[in-house]
C-alpha cells in the first residue's frame, strides 16, 4: 500500500470517528431542519394553483375552403405578435373590468404566463392564483378577450379556443416534499460542519486512540477499574 492510500486511509477514519464522536450534532441539524421546512410547507406558504387553457392560431378550414401554404406561413411569424398582444395591458384591463377585481394591470398581468407549445401554432395562457376556481375563470376570460382582441389589432380572425381552463385539483407551491428534502440535506451539511468544527477547538481527550495519536512519549497507562479488580483488594 503506498504512503497516499495509507494517509487517505487514516483521514477517512479520523472523518468516521469524528462523525461518531459527534453523531448527535450531526442529526439533530438535518432533523430540525426537516421538520421546520415541512411546518412552514403546510402550514405557513400560501398554495398556488395554475389553470391553463390552450388556444389554435389558425381558424378552421373546410373542404371547400382548404388550408393554405400561405395562411400558415403567416400565422407563423405572427406567433411572437400574439403573444405580445395576450400579455398587453389592453388584454389585462378589459379581463379586469370583465372580472370587476380589484387588481392593477401590472397585478394582474403577473399571474399570467403566454407560451407557445412546442413548433406547433397553439399557444397556453396559464394564470396563476391562490384560488384554484379564481385561476380558471381568469384564464378563460384572458383567453376570450384575446381572442376578441385579435381581429381588432391584426385583421385576422384566425383564433380558436380548444381547451378552456377548469379549476386544477392540486397546487404547483409550495412543493413540500423538495423543500423537505433540499432542508435536510443542508441541515446534514450544517450539522457536519458544526461538528468538525466543535472537534477542532475540543482539546480534550476521550479515548486511548487520541493519546497515541498526539506521537508523544508514554510514561504509564493507568488500566480501567472494573468491579474484579475492587473485589480483589
Amino acid at each position: 500500500m503506498s504512503r497516499l492510500n495509507i494517509q487517505e486511509d487514516i483521514n477517512l477514519k479520523e472523518v468516521y470517528h469524528i462523525i461518531r464522536k459527534r453523531i448527535l450534532i450531526v442529526l439533530i441539524f438535518p432533523l430540525l431542519a426537516v421538520i421546520c421546512s415541512w411546518m412552514v410547507s403546510s402550514f405557513y406558504l400560501q398554495p398556488v394553483y395554475n389553470a391553463s387553457t390552450t388556444l389554435m392560431l389558425w381558424k378552421s378550414y373546410t373542404a371547400d375552403q382548404p388550408v393554405a401554404y400561405q395562411d400558415l406561413q403567416i400565422n407563423h411569424q405572427l406567433v411572437s405578435t400574439y403573444q405580445e398582444i395576450a400579455r398587453s395591458r389592453l388584454v389585462s384591463q378589459e379581463a379586469i373590468n370583465n372580472l370587476e377585481i380589484s387588481l392593477s394591470p401590472d397585478q394582474f398581468s403577473k399571474k399570467v404566463d403566454v407560451s407557445l407549445v412546442g413548433e406547433t401554432g397553439i399557444i397556453s395562457i396559464s394564470v396563476r392564483d391562490g384560488d384554484p376556481d379564481k385561476a380558471a375563470v381568469m384564464a378563460n376570460e384572458v383567453a376570450e378577450v384575446f381572442k376578441d382582441q385579435v381581429p381588432r389589432t391584426i385583421q385576422l380572425d384566425n383564433v380558436q379556443i380548444i381547451d378552456r381552463a377548469v379549476p386544477p385539483s392540486s397546487p404547483i407551491l409550495p412543493r413540500t416534499g423538495l423543500n423537505v428534502l433540499v432542508s435536510g440535506i443542508l441541515g446534514l451539511v450544517m450539522g457536519s460542519g458544526l461538528a468538525f468544527v466543535y472537534d477542532y477547538f475540543d482539546d480534550s481527550l476521550d479515548s486511548i486512540e487520541e493519546v497515541y495519536g498526539l506521537k508523544l512519549n508514554i510514561l504509564s497507562i493507568i488500566p480501567e477499574a472494573t468491579e474484579r479488580s475492587f473485589g480483589n483488594r
